[in-house]
């Protein structure tokens, strides 16, 4: 079963585009977990489609999903991808969690709460690719692959490489039933080196540190508070449900604003306030 690289290779080099509609968490003001929002979702349909997974947001992609087919592999087949030094903007350090069963590599599908650390098991570097879902043609069902017949809320174990230090994360897709249809919902990474992290932990809070003097939001009573200095602008509050779901938004505006949350049910959300300037993400429960 041959896998290419090339249509990959090409896709890569438009990344940022893809990735302008990613509202992202900068470096918390106590380091840890680093958390994305993708808003909207992101989705790609059909052959030659990428999604570019850039976790640390420093316009740099480090990993890539797509749906690719060839001759001896129907069109329903998605491909994570670890980018590695033979591809453009690639780190060699970039690996995926996932089993090499005959020589061909599959990505494992964790569940929320699994660890992602050290012992992976990770899948190899200098491009190597790993089959999210896939139907060999004249084969009556999937390999070893575990994103087969439809996903939701799959996570997807990630290691990548920043300034020499090893880093751990995830990224949560959707596949459709005929995996010609990717959906990013979100990732995360942890900031310390070389330490582990749960599949969907999106830690308690962070804030961009170049706002983060200028913003604070607490939440009491189902009533968020949220202070805000005058010098940001745009400011935007959206509000989404455990699911990844958007279930309200509002402008914001400078100065302390109380926003009341009763209409809302009883759950955890994420709270992203988003600036020209920066991003504040709180996590929050109503009750």
């Amino acid at each position: 079963m041959k896998k290419t690289n090339s249509i990959l290779d090409k896709k890569l080099m438009n990344y940022m585009s893809a990735s302008a509609a990613i509202l992202a968490t900068g470096a918390s003001a106590t380091g840890q977990i680093i958390y994305t929002d993708v808003i909207p979702d992101q989705t790609v349909t059909g052959q030659n489609q990428i999604i570019t997974i850039d976790l640390n947001n420093d316009m740099t992609g480090d990993f890539i999903a797509a749906v690719v087919g060839n001759s001896q592999v129907n069109a329903a087949v998605a491909v994570p991808f670890a980018t590695g030094s033979a591809c453009a903007g690639g780190n060699p350090d970039n690996e995926i969690m996932g089993s090499a069963p005959s020589a061909y590599n599959y990505v494992k599908k964790l569940a929320n709460g699994a660890a992602v650390g050290a012992t992976g098991p990770w899948l190899g570097t200098n491009c190597v690719q790993g089959t999210m879902g896939f139907y060999v043609i004249g084969q009556g069902s999937p390999y070893n692959e575990e994103w087969n017949g439809g996903v939701t809320d799959g996570y997807m174990g990630l290691k990548f490489s920043v300034g020499g230090n090893i880093h751990y994360g995830w990224a949560r897709f959707d596949v459709s039933a005929d995996q010609l249809t990717l959906t990013l919902k979100d990732y995360a990474y942890n900031a310390t080196p070389n330490t582990p992290i749960n599949a969907g932990d999106m830690g308690t809070s962070s804030v961009s540190e170049n706002i983060a003097n200028q913003v604070s939001l607490f939440n009491y009573n189902n009533t968020l508070k949220l202070t805000t200095d005058a010098k940001l602008t745009n400011g935007v509050m959206q509000i989404m449900n455990a699911a990844g779901q958007l279930v309200k938004e509002i402008k914001v505006v400078s100065g302390t604003q109380e926003y009341l949350l009763d209409d809302m049910a009883a759950g955890l959300y994420v709270v992203n306030v988003t600036y020209d300037q920066g991003v504040l993400t709180e996590k929050i429960n109503i009750r």
